[in-house]
């Protein structure tokens, strides 16, 4: 195994922050951190000085992880790497928001699996359960490559070296550095990326109404102690099959069929709320990764909007296919690199990027990340047991994780499937107080996966 010290970085600091990590740095704020998780719930003897050992093992691959941040001449840059990434037992406080001027990037946080999320159908075992959490800011890193990262992470566990970085085949969108040079060409993809948010009001999801604690007697599998910011729910392998059949047969996408879901659920949400029906937009992330590629953790995102009127949702089936179409849209064109575009434009000016970020106007419904199989992109080399990897003595039975939430826009579904599951995360500010955000994201998590059932009827 390669020692750390030995690794050369891959970045020659100081470097200012990219545009869309700049973004993610000047949005961050106190209640609402730019950070996201990613969890695996493992089963068996979980080494917690091995698991040390393993982060910081991977961690010598990733120099962004083990790098800060420091404003010079009024722009963030990234100083030579001199953190590393934590392992902390799990309590209130290991769930503190990411300092990047005095922290890594990620945090990993070990929880015993004391509470399973929501599941219909959860296997029993005798052997112990923990969920290994990573908390990370979106500066530094995005699913995608936190999904890597969990890859070099278990290699390590294991004993193996982690598989090498690749440059991937044919390139999907232009890399987050690029930009039009045009002034004309500026102004306009300023425009075409800020007019949905003039002529398009969406309607954010309603504050939850806590009435005698109905919504929590009805996912009373879940437990109210569980020490962690957001909840889960679980389709089990023959619910999840027979929705990729659906899905197949109609042409759609799971994540279509997925975002579909949140997105009536959403307006039933809001109807159930008072009858304030309206419209619906989700912030759908894309990668912006050639195909095949793998290299160290950066954020590579474009963002997509997807908005659609009461009326354009009223039918789950027609609004599934509108979204086909449109999901086919924004890959044949690279439409979600146009974001990219607009943003390096306004990073030029820090202040006016801080500024656009505290508008207090709600920009989208909720935010929708469908990660797909993490373990696909983990590419750990471990053995595997009924499918699922099998680091050293350990079995990783589940897999999932949210995307970071914005002021305004109260829900953060994530989506991930592994050994053939379908897993739904939720963060949520859609309560008064820190439990009714909770409650309100078991609620709302429960109406998505029955308007996914629905469409098996």
């Amino acid at each position: 195994m390669q020692n750390p010290s030995q690794t050369p970085s891959a970045v020659d600091p100081p470097r200012a922050l990219a545009a869309f990590e700049q973004l993610m740095l000047a949005d961050a704020r106190p209640g609402h951190p730019m950070t996201f998780f990613l969890e695996c719930e493992v089963e068996g003897p979980l080494c917690l000085d091995r698991l040390r050992r393993g982060v910081e093992l991977a961690a010598a691959r990733h120099p962004l992880l083990r790098s800060r941040v420091e404003t010079r001449q009024g722009r963030a840059h990234w100083l030579p790497p001199d953190v590393q990434p934590v392992v902390e037992l799990g309590s209130l406080e290991a769930w503190r928001p990411i300092d990047l001027e005095r922290e890594s990037g990620l945090r990993l946080v070990v929880l015993p699996a004391t509470a399973a999320p929501a599941c219909f159908a959860t296997a029993a075992s005798s052997q112990p359960r923990h969920r290994v959490v990573m908390v990370a800011h979106h500066a530094a890193l995005d699913g995608v490559a936190a999904g890597e990262f969990f890859g070099d992470l278990w290699a390590c566990y294991h004993g193996h070296e982690p598989p090498p970085f690749a440059t991937g085949g044919r390139r999907g969108a232009p890399d987050a550095a690029v930009s039009a040079s045009d002034p004309k060409v500026e102004r306009a993809t300023i425009a075409s990326n800020t007019w949905p948010f003039a002529i398009f009001r969406p309607r954010p999801l309603a504050k939850m109404r806590m009435t005698g604690g109905a919504v929590d007697s009805q996912l009373s599998a879940v437990a109210e102690n569980l020490p962690s910011p957001f909840e889960a729910i679980t389709l089990d392998r023959e619910c999840t099959s027979r929705l990729r059949t659906v899905v197949a047969a109609n042409r759609w996408s799971l994540n279509d069929a997925i975002v579909a879901a949140v997105i009536r659920a959403a307006g039933r949400w809001n109807e159930a709320a008072g009858g304030r029906t309206g419209n619906v937009r989700i912030t759908l992330p894309v990668s912006l990764r050639p195909v095949g590629s793998r290299s160290s953790a950066r954020n590579n995102l474009g963002y997509a909007f997807l908005d659609r009127t009461p009326r354009q949702y009223a039918d789950r089936h027609e609004l599934a296919a509108s979204l086909a179409e449109a999901s086919r849209w924004i890959v044949d064109t690279g439409a979600a690199a146009g974001f990219l575009k607009a943003a390096e434009v306004l990073a030029r000016r820090p202040w006016l990027l801080r500024l656009i970020t505290r508008l207090p106007i709600c920009l989208s419904t909720a935010v929708v990340s469908t990660i797909g199989d993490p373990s696909r992109r983990m590419k750990a080399g471990v053995p595997k047991v009924d499918g699922l990897d099998a680091p050293a003595d350990l079995v990783i039975r589940a897999i999932r994780g949210t995307p970071p939430l914005r002021p305004g826009t109260r829900a953060a579904i994530g989506a991930t499937t592994y050994g053939g599951e379908l897993t739904l995360s939720c963060l949520s500010s859609a309560g008064h107080s820190a439990d009714a955000s909770r409650a309100a994201a078991r609620a709302f998590l429960a109406s998505i996966a029955e308007e996914l059932q629905a469409f098996l009827l």
